[in-house]
């Protein structure tokens, strides 16, 4: 095992057994972030791990008895390592998917993605509606009242960057309580289109205070000048304790703003422009999204250019569909089974050296075993045994108590 069995090594909790996944992991022996379970690096006590097998639905050496009800939308494979900032920049993309209503833009296609330090060190600044646990700039670690600050919330992209969410890690924001309609902004210094807010929350206290928050952009440097483009709905209340949040809206201020009167709080933000994957990591292998599956034909296109096509032969009693739910608050394209459907891959899909992320997750009424699993070895990528966020590459890596 590389992620625990049990779920502990993922998000579980609060998130429920049927919501998607979103799951990357590699094979690489050197680095110890090697999985990305919902955006949240898991626990873990091993790396590496086996390769060299066809990616399938309902095949393999335990099938029947591991099959499952299931529902695949993505599925990305590289024949290489990606490094732990490329994974984690994927993982944000998949997440965007999921969120993001607006997908008028082509997302497949090239266009830059933004995200920067907020503070003097970086071009955005930051200001809220109330200061008693607002940053002092002259002190970039703590405000005036010796509360921590935001001051030092990145707006950059990769794993190495502070994000906590506890008060005492001094990275938490909170706003004066109790007042009416508090507020925080960033500044882009100019008008530019957002996709993507990351929002972690506290988790050591009332994390259900963000609930309701509305997040508006414009070019008006007043809070409820601008439009809303989302509004913060249920929380999570467990481990990784971040919320995407999918925004298509162009302005230079980005406020959350949370109407009524109760506090704001929260402990680090990332504001992305349109994310494209082809800016993200480098080529794949193959890509395989369930908006390119043809029902008519009942074929999977490899949307890599590489041509590695899933035929009609190798898909059984699959069927699709488009909706919103299980986690997601966008539209998005699914392909779904019984415990007797069936997908294979191409010969060799997961090679010998491997990175790969998906987005998948447990239907109703069926059986809860393996979904993403190997044709010839003890392989397994998302879901076992009835729990979602784990990996078995070949062999137990992580303690089974």
């Amino acid at each position: 095992w590389r992620v625990h069995n049990d779920g502990r090594g993922g998000s579980d909790g609060a998130r429920e057994e049927d919501d998607w996944l979103v799951m990357c992991g590699k094979n690489d022996a050197e680095d110890s972030l090697s999985f990305l379970t919902d955006g949240y690096v898991p626990y873990i006590n091993a790396t590496g791990g086996i390769g060299g097998t066809t990616l399938a639905v309902n095949l393999g050496p335990f099938a029947p008895s591991e099959n499952s009800a299931w529902a695949v939308a993505e599925v990305m494979i590289w024949h290489e390592h990606l490094s732990s900032s490329e994974m984690l920049r994927v993982s944000d993309y998949l997440h965007a998917r999921l969120q993001t209503r607006d997908h008028s833009v082509d997302d497949r296609q090239p266009n830059a993605n933004f995200a920067r330090a907020c503070g003097p060190s970086g071009w955005a600044s930051c200001r809220a509606s109330s200061s008693s646990h607002f940053p002092d700039h002259s002190d970039p670690w703590r405000a005036n009242d010796g509360h921590p600050s935001i001051s030092d919330m990145p707006f950059r992209l990769g794993p190495d960057d502070l994000r906590q969410s506890h008060w005492s890690a001094g990275s938490c924001f909170a706003s004066n309580w109790p007042s009416s309609n508090e507020w925080w902004m960033l500044d882009m210094e100019e008008s530019r289109t957002v996709g993507l807010i990351k929002i972690w929350n506290r988790a050591d206290y009332g994390p259900w205070r963000l609930e309701g928050v509305e997040v508006r952009v414009g070019d008006v440097d007043e809070a409820l000048a601008n439009p809303v483009c989302a509004v913060v709905g249920q929380v999570s209340s467990s481990a990784p304790y971040i919320e995407y949040i999918g925004c298509s809206a162009v302005g230079r201020y980005l406020f959350l703003v949370l109407p009524g009167e109760e506090m704001l709080q929260f402990c680090e933000v990332e504001v992305y422009g349109p994310l494209k994957l082809e800016e993200l990591a480098p080529p794949a292998y193959a890509l395989y999204s369930a908006r390119d599956y043809d029902s008519d034909t009942n074929t999977l296109t490899d949307s890599s250019g590489n041509s590695r096509h899933v035929p009609t032969t190798r898909i059984g009693g699959v069927s699709s569909g488009v909706g919103a739910g299980h986690g997601t608050s966008a539209d998005i394209h699914f392909m779904a089974g019984d415990e007797n459907s069936t997908l294979e891959f191409p010969e060799g899909t997961i090679g010998s050296v491997y990175t790969i992320c998906s987005v998948t997750r447990y239907t109703s009424g069926g059986g809860r075993g393996r979904i993403l699993s190997g044709t010839g070895l003890d392989w397994a990528h998302g879901h076992w045994g009835g729990v979602r966020g784990v990996a078995k590459y070949g062999g137990w890596r992580v303690h089974n108590d």
